[in-house]
């Protein structure tokens, strides 16, 4: 018998020495659980709060698929080549936007016009902040792919760049 239980003592040597209690185990695991359950909760306010936030923005009319309308580019738009993203939150009957733009870090936003030009709506955004000294967006509302599509001018390099912003569902 001692010959069996001294197989034991070496295999929990083995395995780290000591042995854990089940106890502790079990505190580990409803540690994590509790932590996934706090990830799921805050997941579930933020996109409650950001349902919340496009249903007040919507228009109280939404135009028809062929009607161009400023209304379309509200939403919440990230650019395909990376981690910009611009929100639109409204636009206004005299087409001012109301937008904010990350990267990922909040860029300041010194103007944002909306405006239809023949068919198509245009969103004009201009940047003015630390390393964003005037860099603009001018895109256009591509309404077969529910895309934002058009130039970045980078300010500071006095280049520009073809650009796609698709929107987040």
């Amino acid at each position: 018998m001692s010959a069996g239980k001294s197989k034991k003592k070496s295999a929990k040597e083995h395995i780290g020495g000591r042995r854990t209690a089940p106890k502790r185990k079990l505190f580990v695991l409803l540690g994590i659980l509790a932590a996934l359950a706090i990830v799921a909760v805050v997941l579930l306010v933020v996109k409650s709060g950001r349902e919340t936030e496009r249903k007040s923005a919507a228009p109280a009319i939404k135009p028809s698929p062929q009607e161009p309308s400023t209304q379309r580019l509200v939403g919440n738009w990230v650019r395909t080549d990376g981690g910009y993203f611009i929100a639109v939150r409204s636009v206004d009957p005299e087409d001012r936007v109301d937008a904010a733009y990350f990267n990922p870090r909040k860029i300041n936003v010194s103007r944002a016009e909306a405006a239809v030009k023949g068919s198509t709506a245009t969103l004009f955004i201009e940047l003015r902040d630390e390393g964003y000294p005037g860099s603009t967006y001018t895109l256009e509302y591509d309404s077969t792919n529910d895309a934002l599509v058009g130039v970045y001018f980078q300010a500071v390099l006095q280049q520009s760049f073809n650009v796609i912003f698709v929107r987040l569902k």
